[in-house]
């Protein structure tokens, strides 16, 4: 791995970095170089090289086997947690309050599991899950996501297209995860502004996706912004700059 270097140290950074080297390795070279800068001065006051202790290596030497250890354990919770059938009951609203069809009063603690908003495969949501549902007790998953990669034509000008059944399918495994648990998974849509028909035509789909699903709640539109009432109340023509 590269050594990083803090650009605001006022004084003098020290900086440490643990390897293995190969049994046969002879030489070692080292290439310090300012990285994206405009202008600037790199400056080594010492350089050095040593052993480090003997611990120390052997936990490098077992770190690859433990992180696929975890990883398989990890992946085998996940499809524990796919295989339970749902149990959250459906809610409704009573006056100020969430409640249940027993009129238990209902409050969602729980968190925000992002990246479905920027990335077409999301960055480790299954993990997220687990940890949040199993590990903080979260009854709620809030779940950014975003129509271009729910309909298959990912978030341009980087991603043209993708594919709309994998994104769908992992959206489908986040809630079976959450109703396996009784919690529950905010569905959000994950755009500013004015709504538009965009936004139409995914609720559209997706409501009809989940309507019979107690786990899903619908979150309409992220941050709508510098809308009148009147316009909220009675409809009518906006521009958005």
């Amino acid at each position: 791995g590269g050594m990083v270097f803090d650009s605001h140290a006022a004084d003098w950074t020290w900086q440490a970095r643990r390897f293995l080297v190969p049994e046969k390795a002879a030489t070692l070279e080292l290439s310090a170089a300012i990285n994206r800068a405009d202008s600037g001065t790199l400056d080594l006051s010492v350089v050095h090289l040593g052993p480090m202790p003997d611990a120390e290596a052997q936990a490098l030497i077992e770190a690859p086997a433990l992180a696929a250890k975890k990883q398989a354990d990890d992946l085998a919770a996940v499809q524990r947690m796919l295989a339970l059938p749902p149990k959250t009951a459906a809610l409704k609203v009573s006056g100020n309050k969430l409640v249940t069809a027993s009129g238990a009063t209902v409050v969602l603690q729980g968190v925000n599991v992002c990246s479905l908003e920027w990335s077409e495969k999301g960055e480790h949501i299954y993990e997220s899950m687990q940890v949040a549902l199993k590990e903080w007790h979260a009854n709620a998953i809030r779940l950014p996501v975003l129509d271009g990669f729910w309909f298959g034509t990912g978030k341009p000008p980087r991603i043209t297209s993708n594919d709309a059944q994998a994104y769908r399918t992992i959206v489908d495994n986040v809630i079976k995860m959450a109703a396996g648990q009784g919690a529950y998974v905010i569905l959000d849509l994950h755009r500013f502004g004015i709504p538009d028909d965009r936004d139409v035509a995914f609720w559209k789909d997706a409501a009809a996706r989940y309507k019979d699903i107690p786990a899903v709640l619908f979150d309409l539109f992220n941050e709508p912004g510098g809308i009148k009432w009147e316009i909220w109340r009675n409809g009518g023509d906006m521009q958005w700059k």
